[in-house]
């Protein structure tokens, strides 16, 4: 029985055609219908359909279930899976790959839920990049969290892809999903409200289903009577045909009596006309859900195959139920499936969601929809449900959905499970909550070392625990419990993890560093390393060489013996010994090698789609390239880590890192203003405070408010920065220079006195390390404190010591300023030619302000010099600059987008704009263009 459109007004249409047209114009759209329940399963898939023409657009369609909302993934996979079995491998190909797991159960490893969803993002950008799509979803008020995530994750990027997302949902006060909300009322999203069907609109359905000659009585009870709702209308024509009134004024008494709450009484009666094993079929299907295939329909309603295509074929034919070309079965509304499903007994409906549980595990389902059917099951002391219910958790961890683990482990602590496995179940839930930042993992961890048999199962469990304590910010108590596991368990592999976790705290937690005194002094450095342990401890061996300012030459010897081929390099995959023994190098001044290190690192969580990893690597390589002169490099690196600053909850220390390279970076290059001081504090209201990073962000803030006329406000917390890098133990200038930082500002004051002990206590500690670039840092420093000839000698002194290192922007920044002190001390010749080579290492590192201040004094010497060329390479954004050189080494804007964790129009539009800046009109030819203005 053909239905009127759902989207009826002229002006709705047009805004859905308008949606269509710019996705085949590759930007997409979002529209939301938000509309009452009655618009029908097909309604805003048919009007896609109808205005996106199915030959030149790719439509993919899902319905969400009341019934199924636990299925994690499953409005996603009913979107994809029918055009992933006709297209096979192709859509996986780049960073898709990371979302295979989601439609094949013998895929995949424990991955971030930022893994899947950029995974998802670039399987609808490969499909698209072969035709433009629609996606559809509708009842997205019943699509399961994971997938409302997908369509939210989606939706921030969809202005790059040719797609058009289509919502259909209840009224926002009917939408419990956060996720939901935040779809719809996102500012790109248009939100449609479509009226009930007008009265007009009903009397043509009406006069074309029932008699062309229909009363006008007879079509405005209709109207009146179902309000409008497109699903209550069909319902009640269909009972006006079975009945055969007549369509007069007459019989419009009659029609007011079947108003919409007797529409659950006309399905069933309705099914109660056909055949007997059709209300069977439908009963099963009802359990089952959307999506049912017919043999396991036919099989939960214990019906041979003949029967069972019989009862399909008068369901249909009934317009009960619809059959895609999929094969895949579904109600024609939720208010159909409602009626069918709450007619069962309670206990008849639970019955048979255990038997379709145990009929599709049997049929080799995905566990986590065998779970979806026990999760409306009462516990019955089922050791094979809670088996089965610990496969679908173990299943989400892999999907990166650790809420749904919990919600299936504390359904199997309900059945309960027999009582020599309640230990381990207990710690799969708490290692879930803890992955999802839920509280309640330290009580369940707690429980389940209570009931642990013996020590082994106990250190485990400590080690779950003791991580779960340090997220929430408790190191004390995590090193307690540590402590204890270590002295229970014997030698072996899991005391080396034990202690390794322990010992690390003191690398992390600012708290828990001084509680590690005595571990961290017993720790003797290996000649070499044949274990986890031994590169365990030369880390530690190395860090705390930096951090006693002892020689650099040792530090980095350390260091390097730590680092291995094998080591995993993501901090939230075990990489912190990498990580950490990477970061000593890069202290020890070994910039090529803690490149290469990073370089790596990077590359690993590009391969993973680990936001965390990504994140964590870039923002200390930031930090290393700062620390070159590499500073469009360092700002492309910190932004890079900084805009994941949402998708790294719980492991976002390493980000002050990225703050503390943005910040500087942007000033050398003249682009610090009250924007960059707000980023500053917007990054301070979310930041962990216990981190040991976090330093870097005070310094960064600090040495900013002082740049843009704070002063007094930008020492005082140079010096807390200071106060707290001593509280942990740390001597070193070469994590953070802040005497250097407090000595500058104090002089800007005319706090001489103070000034000048701050710069002489680095500088002695730099002496004792020896680091060329640390020493330069301190020389420099110290002759600002002084005057006339002393200034000069320790200018020329600092620019000897940074001539033998890596870091080009210091020793630009000493040539500058030891030109200038030959300026004053009338030594015009040798000043122009320290103000020349500072001008032209300042260039060469993009730091415009630098550049500027050597340009105004090689013109008080008399020297008429050549400003430098605007046109060049260091004319690129920071961004444009990262993306032109991949793109020069031969990567697609594809491969570029899937590296750097953004939209392959966002590479374009770089790409688009350093063209134009460069003068180049191909790929071809940006290496030679990069080469020339190198």
């Amino acid at each position: 029985m053909h239905a009127p459109q759902l989207l009826e007004r002229e002006e709705d249409l047009a805004e859905l055609e308008r949606a269509l047209a710019r996705a085949r114009a590759g930007t997409g759209q979002a529209i939301a219908v938000e509309g009452p329940g009655g618009i029908g399963k097909t309604s805003l898939l048919a009007a896609a359909r109808a205005h996106g023409r199915d030959a030149d657009m790719l439509v993919l369609h899902a319905r969400g279930s009341e019934l199924e909302r636990a299925f994690p993934f499953g409005v996603v996979r009913q979107l994809f899976e029918p055009t992933l079995a006709r297209t096979g491998e192709l859509p996986f190909a780049g960073a898709a790959h990371l979302a295979k797991p989601i439609f094949d159960v013998a895929e995949g490893s424990e991955e971030s839920s930022y893994a899947r969803l950029h995974g998802l993002y670039w399987l609808c950008a490969n499909l698209a990049a072969e035709q433009p799509l629609v996606v559809c979803v509708d009842d997205a008020q019943w699509a399961d969290e994971p997938s409302l995530s997908f369509l939210g994750f989606l939706l921030r990027r969809l202005e790059d892809l040719p797609v058009a997302l289509l919502v259909g949902t209840r009224p926002r006060a009917e939408q419990e999903s956060d996720v939901l909300r935040a779809l719809v009322t996102d500012p790109v999203t248009r939100v449609l409200r479509p009226t009930a069907l007008s009265g007009d609109a009903v009397r043509e359905w009406v006069r074309g289903a029932v008699d062309g000659q229909a009363a006008d009585g007879f079509c405005r009870a209709c109207h009146e009577t179902t309000g409008g709702n497109p699903f209550l209308v069909r319902e009640l024509l269909h009972e006006v045909v079975h009945k055969r009134l007549k369509a007069t004024d007459a019989e419009a008494a009659t029609v007011r009596a079947l108003g919409p709450e007797a529409i659950s009484t006309v399905v069933l009666q309705r099914l109660k006309r056909l055949p007997s094993s059709a209300p069977a079929m439908a009963q099963a299907i009802a359990i089952l859900g959307e999506g049912a295939r017919p043999t396991t329909a036919a099989q939960l309603a214990e019906l041979d195959p003949i029967t069972a295509e019989q009862a399909l074929d008068a369901l249909c034919r009934a317009d009960v139920l619809t059959r895609d070309e999929d094969d895949r079965l579904g109600f024609v509304h939720p208010i159909v499936l409602s009626a069918i499903y709450h007619d069962l007994p309670v206990h008849v409906r639970a019955q048979g969601h255990h038997r379709a549980a145990r009929l599709l595990a049997d049929r080799g389902a995905a566990p986590e929809e065998v779970a979806s059917h026990l999760a409306l099951t009462p516990p019955r002391e089922d050791a094979w449900a809670a088996e089965a219910l610990r496969a679908a958790a173990a299943r989400a961890l892999v999907l990166g959905d650790p809420a749904t683990a919990v919600a299936s482990l504390q359904r199997a602590l309900e059945e309960p499970p027999p009582p020599e496995a309640r230990a381990a179940v207990l710690t799969e839930l708490a290692r879930a909550e803890a992955q999802s930042g839920r509280p309640a993992a330290v009580e369940h961890f707690r429980a389940a070392m209570e009931l642990a048999s013996d020590a082994q199962q106990r250190g485990q469990i400590a080690l779950g625990l003791a991580r779960a304590l340090k997220f929430r910010g408790d190191s004390p108590d995590a090193i307690e419990v540590l402590r204890h596991a270590l002295a229970e368990v014997e030698p072996g592999p899991l005391a080396e993890e034990l202690e390794l976790e322990l010992v690390a705290s003191a690398y992390i937690s600012l708290a828990a560093r001084p509680l590690l005194a005595e571990e961290i002094a017993r720790i003797e450095a290996p000649d070499a390393p044949h274990t986890v342990l031994d590169r365990l401890h030369l880390m530690a061996s190395a860090f705390e060489t930096v951090i006693a300012a002892g020689p650099y030459e040792r530090s980095a010897e350390l260091a390097r013996l730590a680092l291995g081929p094998e080591q995993p390099t993501d901090v939230s995959a075990g990489g912190h010994v990498f990580i950490t023994a990477t970061t000593a190098l890069m202290f020890s001044e070994r910039y090529d090698e803690a490149e290469r290190a990073y370089d790596r690192a990077v590359s690993d969580a590009r391969r993973r789609g680990s936001s965390v990893g990504f994140a964590n690597a870039s923002s200390l390589r930031s930090l290393l390239h700062y620390r070159r002169g590499n500073l469009s490099e360092a700002e492309a690196d910190a932004t890079a880590a900084l805009d994941l600053r949402n998708d790294v909850q719980g492991s976002q220390g390493y980000l002050a890192c990225a703050l503390n390279a943005l910040v500087f970076a942007r000033l050398e290059r003249g682009e610090a203003d009250q924007e960059l001081l707000a980023l500053a504090e917007d990054f301070f209201a979310n930041q962990p405070t216990e981190d040991l990073p976090y330093s870097q962000a005070i310094h960064a803030r600090g040495w900013l408010k002082a740049r843009l006329g704070d002063a007094e406000g930008g020492l005082e917390e140079l010096l807390a920065c200071g106060e707290r890098e001593q509280r942990w133990g740390v001597g070193t200038p070469q994590i953070i220079a802040w005497r250097s930082s407090a000595a500058e500002v104090c002089l800007t004051l005319g706090r001489l006195e103070e000034g000048r002990a701050l710069a002489a206590e680095e500088l002695r500690l730099a002496r004792q390390i020896g680091a060329p670039r640390a020493i330069g840092v301190g020389l420099r420093v110290a002759a600002l404190a002084e005057a006339g000839e002393r200034r000069v000698e320790l200018l020329a002194e600092a620019v000897e010591a940074l001539e033998r290192s890596e870091a080009a922007l210091e020793l630009a920044r000493a040539q500058i300023d030891l030109g200038r002190a030959l300026v004053r001390a009338g030594r015009r010749e040798p000043a122009r030619e320290r103000l020349r080579a500072g001008q032209e290492g300042a260039f060469r590192c993009g730091a415009s302000l630098l550049v500027e201040r050597a340009h105004r004094e090689l013109l008080a010497t008399g020297a008429r010099p050549r400003r430098n060329a605007a046109a060049s390479r260091d004319e690129l954004t920071p961004s444009e600059r990262r993306v032109t050189q991949m793109a020069a080494e031969g990567l697609t804007n594809r491969e570029i987008a899937q590296s750097l964790f953004v939209t392959e129009k966002t590479v374009e539009t770089h790409l688009g704009r350093a063209f134009v800046k460069l003068g180049v009109r191909s790929r071809k030819q940006l290496a030679d263009a990069l080469a020339d203005v190198a």
